[in-house]
């Protein structure tokens, strides 16, 4: 007998689980139990569904219609109702056992909630279930939540204390305001702040643990991640089961791992992201960027798109390609100067102490506080590398002194010099022509020829390529050899050529060539004249030419292939996370937790554009606008384009189905994203017990 027409045997219409999805919000749980399959056989079914957000229940009733509804508040729901459907769908689906899923609010138990107010009334609802337990009886209760719930406990009034003394300062408080109603005054309720109390953890969780398996339930929980089971999102949730068989207590297996060693690496956000749209810059908008939201950005670009906090600080600060910063001395010649500051001229003055203990903490900057004082008073001097330099023979090391001290002899001719990093620079002539900014400029010509030079700068960067370049380019290997001493020097044909001797030593090279298939021959030249033609053609002309593409990898395509997306510019996206202090998450992860208040901190996602521009940076910049714009002129970004995920992205992030129907404003539809359960993580749960139930059959899943 097939397995199907043996479940179908035992079960009607092979449903081995009949579901009342308590907090069902939008219907995160319900798609995903809805979608629990079995080899391909549906083994479970959403009987009835209970909210107090009506457009949450149309938005459930749209996608699940089959499903009894029940708009109300847990806490206030007559259950007679309810008690006789439940009755009813056992009669009708026969051997099936009843499951209570109970997703109840979670952001008062939220880390997410930060150092805000909590509802202790809102913590307290997962002890409503004691009444649905006792009216309905069900088999198997299973509990979602976030993992800080596991740490339920009492609520104590926030204080806020001194530092150092511990000594209690002020106790914050919590502000709300109602929504002006037309003809009456607005409600301010001022409260005070509700934190959890650290000292009692845990409390009630272990109470309410202990209550429920009271009613002859055994129990285990997990903390899952359901990226780990296929989601487009990393959320950590708690997962509890309440079984009145021990058997039923399984949790899922994974599907797919972080590293993607044993498993399927965790699937990319990007796969499910609309590139096309890619918001609008963050500069010039009407309302500026808060700093806080210029620092989410910020820390993106150093994450996302320098590589990381270590691979940001070697470009910045310019090392060696073996990663050691090797300084360089100001007797040696200066590096090259680029247009991004990254010369400077280290004033070294610093306080020393003389007292025992390690030496890195005997030495402190002059723009801070100076340390205690002892009662021998010389223990501080203060160290500064300024000196005085003389002309004439001897030891090098003998000729710098401080300028603290005696100068020494100072002899007719003139010996001794103070050195001065600023200095003027003439463009015209030959040799050195910079001079001193103590001496006479050099002649002034109606041509600007002078500049004054102080190390001291930002200039703009330029990167190499266009914005609206054109990212692919065919590639046909031509380019002049220039046949000088020293080799290797190849010139662009689409630049000037360099310069034509009376004994030419300038070739183009092209890159085509015969190929001689036989034998141990060798390609020649289509310059020489070709070998033996044979009966059967052993000559083939080899002609490179591919396409090009710039973008990210660099990989080229053959022209017999079709051309790869042609992009405007190269790219760089991640998503930034407004809740937390996070850099956000990079578009080939899974995204960050979706949280119910996206209304007011949405996620974005951020783009960044290559491109040759001019970065002006303003005195009314704010801090970290300057910080960008630096980042940007390092890396040669001409914009940085920052827009929400739309709400289809939302969806597929959560894993509902893209034709998934949600009523309700655009703000409505993103809270009851974030409420809901991750559509994968319910159906595992779903499909862990299914695996119990058919093993009851002598049946391998």
């Amino acid at each position: 007998m097939e397995l199907s027409a043996k479940i179908k045997e035992v079960y009607t219409d092979g449903i081995m689980f009949i579901y009342v999805d308590l907090f069902c919000g939008a219907g995160g749980t319900s798609t995903g139990v809805e979608s629990a399959r079995i080899r391909n056989l549906k083994i479970a079914k959403v009987i009835a569904c209970v909210n107090h957000d009506k457009n949450a229940i149309a938005s459930h009733a749209a996608n699940h219609p089959e499903a009894k509804h029940y708009t109300e508040d847990i806490r206030t729901l007559d259950l007679t109702d309810l008690v006789a459907h439940v009755a009813l769908m056992r009669q009708l689906y026969k051997n099936a056992k009843v499951v209570l899923w109970i997703s109840a609010e979670c952001t008062s138990h939220s880390n997410a909630k930060g150092g805000t107010s909590r509802d202790a009334d809102s913590r307290s609802l997962p002890e409503e279930m004691y009444r649905y337990i006792l009216a309905i009886n069900p088999d198997i209760i299973q509990v979602e939540n976030v993992k800080e719930f596991l740490d339920w406990g009492p609520l104590i009034i926030k204080v806020v204390r001194d530092k150092k003394t511990k000594e209690e300062l002020y106790c914050p408080l919590d502000i709300k305001r109602e929504k002006k109603k037309r003809g009456r005054k607005q409600v301010i309720h001022i409260r005070p702040t509700w934190i959890p109390d650290p000292k009692y953890k845990k409390t009630y969780y272990n109470r309410w643990i202990s209550e429920i398996k009271g009613y002859g339930y055994h129990y285990d929980y997990r903390v899952l991640d359901a990226a780990n089971y296929g989601a487009y999102t990393s959320r950590k949730r708690y997962f509890g089961i309440f079984a009145r068989d021990e058997k039923y207590i399984v949790f899922p297996k994974p599907t797919h791992s972080k590293e993607g060693k044993t498993l399927p690496k965790w699937k990319a956000v990007k796969e499910v992201l609309d590139f096309s749209e890619v918001g609008v810059s963050i500069f010039g908008r009407k309302k500026n960027l808060s700093e806080n939201t210029l620092k989410r950005i910020y820390s993106g670009l150093i994450k996302f798109v320098a590589g990381g906090q270590e691979k940001f600080l070697v470009k910045y600060n310019s090392m060696s390609q073996k990663g050691k910063c090797v300084p360089p001395s100001v007797d040696d010649p200066c590096p090259t100067v680029t247009c991004q500051n990254r010369l400077g001229i280290a004033n070294v003055r610093f306080i020393q102490q003389r007292n025992s203990g390690k030496p890195e903490s005997k030495i402190i900057s002059v723009d801070r506080p100076a340390r205690t004082i002892t009662a021998t008073g010389g223990n501080q001097e203060l160290v500064q590398a300024e000196f005085l330099s003389k002309y004439y023979s001897g030891h090098p090391e003998s000729k710098n002194i401080s300028i603290e001290g005696p100068a020494h002899t100072v002899k007719c001719k003139d010996n001794h010099s103070l050195i001065s990093c600023s200095f003027l620079a003439a463009y015209y002539g030959n040799g050195d022509n910079v001079s001193s900014v103590n001496k006479p400029s050099p002649t002034i010509r109606t041509k600007d020829t002078c500049q004054f030079v102080n190390p001291m700068f930002l200039c703009s960067h330029q990167s190499p390529s266009l914005l609206t370049k054109d990212r692919l380019s065919p590639v046909c290997p031509r380019f002049m050899m220039n046949n000088y001493s020293g080799g290797g020097q190849t010139s662009d044909l689409n630049n000037p050529s360099p310069a034509i001797k009376t004994n030419p030593n300038n070739n183009i090279v092209y890159c085509r060539m015969i190929d001689q298939q036989y034998g141990q021959s060798k390609p020649s030249s289509i310059d020489v004249p070709i070998g033996a033609l044979t009966r059967n053609p052993k000559y083939n002309i080899v002609d490179a030419k591919w396409i090009m593409n710039s973008n990210f990898n660099n990989v080229g395509h053959s022209i017999d292939n079709p051309a790869p997306t042609i992009c405007a510019g190269r790219r760089h996206h991640y998503l930034m996370n407004p809740q937390y202090r996070s850099a956000g998450s990079c578009i080939n992860n899974p995204c960050f937790t979706l949280i119910a208040r996206m209304d007011k901190k949405p996620p974005h996602l951020v783009s960044t554009i290559e491109g040759v521009t001019v970065i002006l940076i303003y005195e009314n910049d704010s801090e970290m606008t300057k910080k960008i714009k630096e980042f940007m002129a390092l890396y040669g970004i001409a914009d940085i384009l920052m827009r929400m995920l739309l709400i289809p992205e939302l969806k597929s992030i959560m894993g509902f189905p893209k034709n998934y129907k949600l009523i309700g404003t655009q703000t409505e539809q993103k809270k009851y994203i974030g409420n809901a359960v991750e559509v994968n993580m319910a159906k595992a749960m779903c499909v862990a017990i299914g695996e119990v139930e058919l093993k009851e059959l002598n049946i391998a899943a």
